[in-house]
């Protein structure tokens, strides 16, 4: 893929058929971006589509005249699954937020962000949050731009030497 930004994207939710390569891209771009540098065993993880998609929506981009072709993907996590980390009764929780490592920077993850919070509109929620590495100033800079501000008492740790910062995004 080029990095221009295919004319049109279609956001849809990841068929059981494609699970494992929204899998392996989650993990390519999370290790492109230096997030697998340290052994948490969270690739394991972040191969399990089909795990998290029992609980909530696995979101896809592809272009619009090619929808096998996944550039990027994001999950979307009810509270009070095992997946919401963080997220309260009437908010929406991204997660597993990826970008095919050859199609960054074109605006994908934005527009997966944006049919997230759709989605949390739509369900009524008042609110959408998500966690982001300290050190991950690209991810930091998206969601501020999106309007996204940074909720300082709920960031946590889920291991040590792994700190995330909450950004909330209130509708």
């Amino acid at each position: 893929m080029s990095n221009e930004l295919p004319v049109a994207l279609v956001v849809r939710a990841a068929t059981d058929d494609e699970f494992e390569r929204v899998g392996e891209l989650v993990v390519g771009a999370y290790r492109e971006a230096g997030h697998l540098e340290k052994e948490h065993g969270y690739d394991v993880v972040l191969r399990d589509v089909r795990a998290r998609a029992r609980w909530g929506p696995v979101l896809v981009a592809t272009p619009a005249d090619d929808q096998t072709t996944i550039l990027g993907s994001a999950t979307i996590c009810p509270s009070g699954t095992p997946y919401a980390e963080i997220a309260r009764a009437d908010e929406t929780e991204i997660r597993f937020v990826a970008v095919a490592p050859t199609s960054v920077r074109l605006g994908i993850a934005r527009t997966l962000v944006n049919a997230c919070i759709d989605h949390a509109r739509d369900a009524g929620h008042h609110a959408v949050v998500l966690s982001v590495i300290d050190w991950n100033d690209p991810g930091h800079r998206l969601y501020e731009a999106m309007g996204f501000t940074r909720v300082f008492e709920r960031d946590w740790n889920p291991v040590p030497d792994v700190s995330l910062n909450v950004f909330e995004l209130v509708l």
